[in-house]
């Protein structure tokens, strides 16, 4: 996988970020001295914040870095119609809708799990991005899902996912 490295950050085609935006704060570095204040984590990312998997990468030279990303929708942000009941928190909708972006707004790498509603014997974590769904931009429709199950609804107490229920 090609990997590059901008502000610190190596990131590679096929990896998934959050993308610094007008909501959100740039992750604080240094290396030298870090403290929890200054190194966000995934727990400390506003759900706000905006999600991508880089496609792409193209350079003019180290200063001028972009990247080719399509968009992992929010649902309660980014879909027409807002969030079904059945979308979870943490859940993302990888779309079709591309943009050019520049390599310096990358805020940090995102884990995103495919979750696939007919296995019963997967473990989930509580605040895990997970993906079950795709959205068409250029027909402004979600595709086809299994089930109406809410991850949010079934995780338990321990936070792993307990019996599953349909909302």
């Amino acid at each position: 996988m090609l990997k590059i490295i901008v502000n610190n950050q190596s990131f590679g085609c096929g990896q998934c970020v959050f993308i610094r935006s007008e909501e959100t704060q740039p992750i604080l570095r240094d290396d030298s001295s870090e403290t929890e204040d200054q190194v966000l984590t995934t727990e400390g990312f506003d759900l706000k914040s905006w999600k991508a998997v880089i496609l792409e990468i193209r350079a003019l030279d180290e200063s001028h870095v972009y990247l080719l990303v399509a968009w992992l929708y929010r649902p309660a942000y980014d879909l027409p119609n807002g969030a079904e009941p059945y979308h979870g928190n943490h859940e993302l909708i990888p779309s079709n809708e591309l943009a050019i972006i520049d390599a310096k707004t990358i805020n940090g790498l995102l884990d995103v799990n495919y979750w696939d509603e007919m296995v019963e014997d997967v473990q989930y974590n509580a605040g895990d991005y997970f993906w079950r769904q795709t959205y068409d931009f250029t027909k402004q429709k979600l595709s086809v899902r299994i089930s109406f199950h809410n991850i949010d609804c079934i995780i338990s107490n321990n936070g792993l996912i307990a019996e599953s229920t349909d909302v």
